[in-house]
């Protein structure tokens, strides 16, 4: 243990008004300012600043505001994760203060067994050995408790964590009330621990497994505080000061008696935190996660990724560094760059895929909010949509795998954002397997959260149905101007076509009627993708 004890009293307090501003533009020469005023408006967007950018709900703001600002007010993250699965995890009707009275020695190594083997390749920060260990002790001591600072108290905190996601990570060893239960005592068991006595690393365990928890379970703000907590702990080892460093390795701890292997898993924690914190502080809209603290870099290189003896959890943090740099204004160069890296990259393993394409989703929100592509003949565009593409696959063996990771609802739905707002025929061709790829989403796990992501998927199409239904009236009018035998059609059809998204009919019953116009060439408006999709929810 370090030297002295270690009170942490509070998160820190949110960023202030001013930490959030956008930088002051650099005044542009008239020329640059056209350029950039012809790439803006070439998708008829307002660029955002860079932490606007990096949102998936400003985006999605942004892409459904122009159509009808009022009928779909979008004010917290959609699709942000899985959620809870009937679970009141706020409840505070029952809190064991045991976590004996929750499991048994078999449930315990059961699910501990389910979390070695679904979420710990991704996230590396614990011990199996020492685990089960822990877990034979604990269960030794028949209900006795130990005094609170001795490991094992400290340690059931973690224990509460490994049960909780590995309940989560697993339909058939499921706790319906224990899960609540589980998340309860690990955030008593933190709360008392972390306030009263010497922090220690079990403590820190503890916090990133309710990190992970929350960030498959709860809404955003509960993650970023919780992420800020633990940083504030992880400040006590001092790893932030490893980046100053030119070898991390010869870097000496303040805890002098502290093993090599307890300071690397430390270091895995401080990465896992600030990758979950950085992506929920973009989520928020916020300028960045924990400013005070230097940025810690993956310890492995390319070379060392391109080699298949890396795990799926190295490769997730080895995005880390490209996620960091969307902190900063970039130019579309830089973007591009960045982008065409991350879309030749070909991996199988389907939480790096979903990680990848996470990541390639937010520089896709960037470039398009500020012009950085053309619908038409861009081959980092087509380039971009065959790599996302990739994360459906992704998704359904996440689902067969029973691996509810938070990407599996948000990345398919974000793509689904994507390609309505890229609005090409390409584009729009992939709406029907996304939107298949969410539905097999919800049809598996029934969360409120993921069925309430499907439903605004199906006002956002209706919407864009609506948009399509009216441009093409103004096609059908100009050409039935000029043909009276067509008019009398035209006429019928729109005289009993509601004027409420909700209420509009099925593409059938009103795109067979117009294909009756044998005389009218609409066949390019009825090949578009986008019509199709609505028919097949």
């Amino acid at each position: 243990m370090m030297g002295s004890p270690v009170v942490v009293r509070s998160p820190p307090p949110l960023p202030s008004t001013s930490a959030l501003s956008p930088r002051p533009q650099v005044q542009k020469k008239p020329v640059e300012q056209v350029l950039e005023t012809a790439q803006v408006s070439e998708t008829n967007q307002t660029p955002l600043a860079p932490h606007q950018a990096n949102s998936g709900l400003q985006f999605l703001r942004q892409l459904v505001q122009p159509m009808d600002p009022n009928k779909l007010p979008l004010l917290r993250p959609t699709a942000w994760n899985i959620g809870s699965r009937n679970l009141n995890i706020s409840s505070r009707s029952f809190i064991p203060s045991s976590i004996i009275e929750v499991l048994s020695v078999e449930q315990m190594r059961l699910l501990a067994d389910v979390y070695f083997r679904k979420v710990h390749p991704s996230y590396c920060f614990l011990r199996r050995d020492r685990l089960f260990h822990q877990i034979d002790e604990r269960w030794m001591l028949k209900g006795e408790l130990p005094d609170l600072s001795s490991p094992p108290q400290a340690y059931d905190a973690v224990l509460c964590g490994v049960a909780a996601l590995g309940s989560y990570f697993s339909k058939a060893n499921a706790l319906p009330s224990g899960e609540s239960h589980l998340i309860q005592l690990g955030q008593s068991i933190l709360d008392m621990t972390a306030s009263a006595y010497a922090l220690g690393p079990d403590i820190i365990s503890g916090w990133v497994c309710r990190v992970i928890y929350l960030r498959m379970a709860s809404e955003p703000l509960n993650v970023w505080l919780a992420c800020c907590t633990t940083m504030n702990l992880l400040e006590a080892y001092q790893l932030h000061l490893r980046a100053d460093a030119d070898d991390a390795k010869d870097v000496s701890f303040p805890a002098s008696n502290m093993s090599r292997t307890t300071c690397e898993l430390l270091e895995s924690s401080y990465e896992i935190v600030q990758h979950l914190g950085t992506w929920t502080a973009y989520e928020l809209g916020m300028l960045q996660f924990h400013t005070g603290f230097k940025i810690i870099q993956p310890s492995y290189r390319s070379s060392d990724y391109i080699n298949k003896a890396v795990s799926p959890g190295q490769k997730i943090m080895s995005l880390l560094p490209a996620s960091l740099e969307l902190i900063r204004e970039q130019d579309n160069k830089t973007l591009r760059q960045t982008l065409l890296d991350l879309v030749q990259t070909k991996d199988l393993e389907p939480t790096v895929v979903m990680a990848q394409g996470n990541l390639i989703l937010c520089i896709v929100r960037r470039l398009w909010s500020r012009g950085g592509f053309h619908k038409d003949g861009d081959q980092l565009l087509s380039k971009t949509l065959a790599s996302l593409r990739r994360c459906f696959a992704a998704a359904r063996q996440m689902i067969a795998d029973d691996c509810p990771w938070h990407h599996l609802a948000y990345v398919p739905f974000q793509i689904i954002c994507i390609l309505l707002a890229i609005d090409s025929h390409a584009s729009l061709q992939m709406l029907a397997e996304a939107v298949e790829t969410l539905k097999s989403v919800v049809l598996a796990y029934e969360t409120r959260t993921i069925k309430e992501a499907y439903e605004t998927v199906r006002k956002i199409l209706r919407l864009h149905q609506q948009r399509r239904a009216d441009d093409l009236r103004i096609f059908t009018e100009v050409l039935t101007a000029s043909d009276p035998a067509a008019a009398e059609t035209t006429k019928s059809y729109y005289s009993s076509r509601p004027s409420e998204v909700n209420e509009l009919p099925s593409f059938e019953s009103w795109s067979d009627g117009l294909l009756r116009w044998e005389h009218m060439n609409l066949s390019n408006f009825f090949s578009d993708p986008s019509f199709t999709i609505l028919s097949q929810l």
